[in-house]
């Protein structure tokens, strides 16, 4: 009889023999090549064992130089020999027994050191170890979990801190609609939803709740919680607790939409009221003594010159400038003249920096990318910005290039480089051009071009009318416009302000005079809802005024018939128009002074 004839050969993959494959013996015959193979790799491994009866001249130690000891293990052993490093006194693990893979210290085995459990360097490696006790343990090295051998088989070990792991479960879990609670013996005492983000503390039947908070800080400031409309709350280095707004009705906080620093509501309005300029209202006071004349101390309080750091980055002033203020929007800002109703309101309420930034035709997208809250993402031809000149552009955000022919030229950077986007006719296609000449730049792809103009207004006050002209997009050409990136666009640019005590009102879009599309007006009146919604008192209803009995007396005209069945028709009427999607002068200042006026005024504001 024949033996194979066997090699000390690591042999990588195993033959399996296939169908249609002639099973025969013989030297070379399929019947043997894998027992062949086998049997080299079982001489492989016993010359590997045979080079090393004993791993004691092949022990190496952990020093400063050689922080895991297989610097020294690869040194003195070739490829394929094993070495094992002593790892110290006091731990699970005596050595790591390594194998010299050509030059690389692959780990093989863990040895236990005594009185401890066998480590293995994974729990499949563990798991494939049949022990030759009936009690043995041992410990997966990568979790630090520990398994006993029982009938056969090992077993997970409970984790001795599963008890307290347990009860930390028990205060801290997820609800059944997945919100986040802490718990205590009486029921959930802390609370945060998942939706809107709203905070609530709960003892008993009382609620105290916090509705879209986040929270930051700073060097200026070291605990701040922002709300929807800004601060809420801020906590200063002096360690004087500040709050813009405070509103008590009842048992609860409630909304305060009138500006008041803070008021106590009762059943029939303000029982007290703290406005703005410290004046303090009190309707009726009960009291066994009152003292005056006494030493006195006040607060710190937020001023002008108090910073924070916002979710940019930037440091950004806390408080807007009140005598800044610009607008921001379509031609309801200009035309037929009407931006001198602007200029006129910002000089009756004292602005002295008033910046009219307006224009007919712009959408949302537009307002919103020239205002810096929505950059537009360019991409320029071959992935190259020119060394000089003007080239056309492509815009992610509007790649139909809806309305933007009727863009305002504005000045601003992309990868560093000062230059001014606008439309070209020519091209018809935005085109960038640099300000100055220089070397051309390659870029990775598209990128934002950040405007310059808006980060000197962006703490003060803003008025946002903006969206009018997005409501005509059609959805097969138009594929990039919805009404969710509408409103979003919107939410992101009232969040561009930088001041954390916002100044930002959002002024609602009126009806033309006809449409040629009714899906038009009903898109008009969910913009116009969802606004209202989301922004609250921030937000200025001007199609009901325009619907209003009231326009014709503000504005001084005389209504027709045919203008009554527009106004009750939900339309512009004819004797309110300039054309059909604009209002002339005397309807448009009656809007500018007694609603937008009105509403700065209502806010407290202004005086």
């Amino acid at each position: 009889m024949t033996n194979i004839n066997e090699s000390a050969l690591w042999e990588k993959n195993i033959h399996q023999i296939q169908r249609g494959e002639r099973v025969v013996g013989g030297l070379d015959g399929v019947a043997n090549v894998q027992a062949a193979q086998l049997a080299n790799r079982t001489q492989y491994l016993k010359a590997a064992i045979d080079d090393n009866p004993d791993l004691r001249g092949f022990t190496f130690y952990i020093t400063e130089s050689d922080p895991d000891g297989t610097r020294a293990g690869l040194a003195a052993t070739t490829k394929g020999q094993l070495f094992r490093v002593a790892q110290g006194v006091g731990g699970f693990i005596s050595f790591i027994n390594y194998r010299n893979d050509g030059g690389k210290a692959v780990a093989v085995a863990y040895s236990n050191a005594a009185g401890s459990a066998m480590a293995f360097k994974d729990v499949a490696t563990l798991l494939a170890f049949v022990p030759t006790t009936a009690h043995a343990l041992a410990m997966d090295a990568s979790s630090g979990s520990l398994y006993f051998w029982s009938n056969g088989a090992w077993e997970k070990a409970p984790d001795p801190q599963q008890e307290e792991i347990d009860n930390l479960k028990q205060m801290f879990g997820l609800m059944p609609d997945g919100s986040f609670a802490i718990k205590g013996n009486n029921g959930v005492i802390f609370h945060i939803g998942d939706l809107g983000g709203i905070i609530q503390a709960l003892e008993a039947e009382r609620t105290l709740s916090v509705k879209n908070a986040g929270v930051l800080s700073s060097s200026e400031l070291p605990f701040i919680i922002l709300g929807a409309n800004g601060l809420a709350l801020a906590l200063t280095k002096e360690g004087v607790l500040n709050t813009v707004s405070t509103s008590v009705g009842g048992n609860a906080l409630t909304d305060n939409p009138y500006g008041l620093a803070w008021s106590v509501m009762g059943q029939n309005g303000f029982a007290a009221a703290l406005t703005t300029d410290s004046e303090l209202y009190i309707k009726k006071l009960y009291a066994e003594e009152i003292v005056t004349g006494g030493e006195s101390s006040s607060p710190q309080a937020l001023n002008l010159h108090d910073r924070y750091f916002d979710t940019d980055g930037n440091l950004s002033p806390v408080n807007p400038d009140m005598l800044k203020m610009s607008g921001w929007g379509s031609s309801s800002f200009t035309q037929g003249g009407v931006g001198v109703n602007f200029t006129s309101l910002a000089a009756e309420l004292g602005v002295t920096d008033w910046n009219n930034q307006g224009q007919g035709g712009e959408t949302s997208f537009h307002v919103a990318a020239r205002f810096g809250a929505v950059p537009f993402t360019l991409k320029f031809p071959d992935n190259t910005l020119p060394a000089s000149g003007s080239v056309a552009v492509a815009c992610q955000q509007l790649p139909s290039n809806y309305y933007s022919n009727y863009l305002k030229s504005y000045d601003g950077t992309l990868h560093g480089v000062a230059g001014n986007l606008k439309w070209d006719n020519q091209l018809k296609s935005l085109s960038f051009t640099r300000a100055a000449a220089g070397d051309a730049v390659a870029l990775s792809g598209p990128e934002d071009f950040i405007p310059s103009l808006p980060v000197t207004y962006r703490d003060g006050v803003v008025l946002l009318w903006m969206y009018k002209n997005d409501l005509k997009f059609d959805a097969v050409t138009n594929p990039e416009i919805t009404m969710d990136t509408i409103f979003n666009n919107v939410v992101k640019t009232v969040m561009h302000v930088s001041t954390m005590v916002k100044r930002v009102v959002v002024i609602g879009v009126f009806n033309d005079s006809a449409y040629g599309n009714d899906i038009y007006k009903t898109r008009l009146a969910e913009m116009n809802r969802r606004c209202k919604e989301k922004f609250g008192p921030l937000y200025v209803d001007t199609q009901d005024y325009m619907c209003s009995a009231q326009i014709w007396t503000d504005a001084g005209i005389t209504p027709t018939p045919s203008d009554l069945t527009m106004q009750a028709q939900g339309y512009k009427a004819t004797s309110l128009s300039l054309d059909a999607a604009h209002l002339n002068m005397a309807a448009h200042k009656a809007v500018v002074e007694n609603v937008i006026k009105s509403h700065l005024l209502n806010l407290n504001w202004y005086k």
